[in-house]
């Protein structure tokens, strides 16, 4: 891991990624809440917003899968866009543009 100006980055594809650490930027649900790794891995999943790419820093990817869901919104606020039902286990969504405003990005000037 590097440093660009006050951010955390990495090098990704010939560029530079910024990194943002999610946990920082969002609501603590509970003891073992998603932060950053015990050894020197990060997990990190690759955001696109046009042209503009950030690595969102978090505890640990369980699966990556596509399915339908009902958005119910009692946990909206703060980061998330509310909660659903998915794999048979209450999940928090995330705002992701929200929460990356919250670490100093505006994504509708990024384009």
């Amino acid at each position: 891991m590097e440093h660009s100006g006050t951010r955390e980055a990495v090098q990704y594809r010939g560029s530079i990624l910024p990194l943002v650490r999610l946990a920082n930027h969002l609501p603590s649900t509970a003891p073992g809440a998603p932060g950053s790794a015990s050894d020197d891995s990060i997990q990190v999943i690759v955001y696109q917003d046009g042209d503009l790419y950030i690595g969102l820093v978090v505890g640990k990817i369980h699966d990556i899968i596509e399915e339908s869901f009902d958005l119910q919104p009692g946990s909206a606020g703060m980061g998330l866009r509310g909660s659903a039902i998915v794999q048979c286990q209450i999940t928090d969504l995330v705002d992701v543009p929200a929460a990356l405003a919250t670490a100093g990005f505006n994504l509708s000037q990024a384009a």
